[in-house]
Parts: C-alpha cells; sequence; structure tokens
C-alpha cells in the first residue's frame, strides 16, 4: 500500500511508535512503556491505516517527548508540527541518549532478512552507524536498497534520507 501525504503529525508518530510496539518486541530485544488497550488500539490503527494523528492525541501517548519536541520548536521559533521541524527534532535534538538515540545509518545489506511479528513478515536489513553494524527491521515497509541513508529509531527504520 502507497503511503499517503507525510505529515509532522504522522512523522512524528513514526518515531515515536516503536517506544511503544511490542508486535516486536523479540526481535527489538526491550521492554517498552505499555499503553492502555484502548489508546494502543488506536495507536495501531492509526499507523496501519496511514492516518494523522491529532497533536492531542501525541501528547496523550507520548507526554515526555512531545512535551521535549514543543519545547525545541519554541526555543527555535518553529512551527512545531511542521514536517522539518519534526524531522530535525528527532534527528538531532534526540540523538545521543542512550538506546532511545536516533542514528544516520547507511544500508549495507537492505533485505538480510525477514522476520515474523505476529502473524505479520517484515524484512530487517543490516546498516553501518558509525563504525557499528546494526540489524534494523524495515517495519514501515520502505523502498530500501543499499548505500542508501536512513534514520533509525529504536532498531526500526523510520525515514529515508
Amino acid at each position: 500500500m502507497a503511503r499517503k501525504k507525510m505529515t509532522g503529525k504522522k512523522l512524528f508518530l513514526l518515531y515515536a511508535y516503536p517506544c511503544v510496539k511490542d508486535a516486536c518486541r523479540d526481535f527489538l530485544g526491550k521492554n517498552y512503556p505499555k499503553l492502555n488497550d484502548k489508546l494502543r488500539a488506536k495507536l495501531d490503527r492509526i499507523v496501519e491505516n496511514d492516518e494523522d494523528p491529532t497533536a492531542a492525541f501525541l501528547a496523550i501517548c507520548f507526554p515526555v517527548r512531545v512535551a521535549q519536541h514543543l519545547e525545541y520548536a519554541r526555543a527555535n521559533g518553529l512551527d512545531p508540527w511542521a514536517k522539518k521541524t519534526v524531522q530535525m527534532s528527532w534527528r538531532y535534538q534526540h540523538r545521543n541518549k542512550g538506546a532511545c538515540s536516533v542514528f544516520a545509518c547507511a544500508i549495507v545489506d537492505h533485505a538480510k532478512s525477514t522476520v515474523s511479528c505476529k502473524g505479520k513478515r517484515f524484512t530487517t536489513a543490516e546498516v553501518m552507524c558509525g563504525e557499528k553494524l546494526l540489524l534494523v527491521l524495515n517495519y514501515y515497509n520502505l523502498p530500501l536498497r543499499n548505500n542508501l541513508l536512513v534514520f533509525v529509531h529504536q532498531r526500526v527504520i523510520i525515514e529515508i534520507e
């Protein structure tokens, strides 16, 4: 399915979603915070149907990260939900913060293997992040090829540069 127009709020959700998504917990290897079933179902539906979330819904699901993002936008005089602001906030303000960092990586092997997560199959890719080789998940089914620059959050490819 072709993705609809990417908006700032939708991109924010794509970056934040791996923090709560437990469908691929075995692959990701971490225990992420749980949302209540109603919020989780709505989040899953929005991502799966490529819908545009509201800022208020994002703030309910990701209060700390939305507050950080809004402060970043305010401090820099930027429209908080412009796509470019969201990209800069995640790519540069949210880097070098431990396991939740966003990394710019080059794809070494765009179709390393496939994994099954709750009945769905996803490809993995091998990427070079600095001097570290990582196996990451192409959860959003992005059109990958070797040598592309991608942005990775929680071992999930979020964007292609």
